[in-house]
């Protein structure tokens, strides 16, 4: 709070404190009422939500490669990768 300072050990701080904690829930109700309120118009009105179902080309590209061992042992599996155990 750039420059607001109050004391917590003085009642006038404390007020201060409760107060502005106060606030800052109202704040945080709202917001959650507002997103809930906006989450079920969109489902009313046949919106899908959530994640897709579909290709995701960035997400495969990134995803880590899996490795089939064919029921090998993993020191016998790590051998034929490039990497350390």
């Amino acid at each position: 709070m750039s420059g607001m300072t109050f004391e917590l050990d003085t009642p006038h701080g404390r007020m201060m404190a409760t107060m502005l904690a106060g606030i800052a829930q109202f704040e945080r109700d709202s917001l959650s009422e507002r997103v809930k309120s906006g989450l079920a118009t969109a489902r009313a009105r046949g919106k899908k939500l959530g994640r897709q179902p579909g290709q995701r080309p960035k997400s495969d590209k990134l995803a880590p490669k899996v490795v089939h061992t064919d029921g090998l042992h993993v020191i016998l599996a790590s051998a034929n990768t490039p990497c350390s155990i």
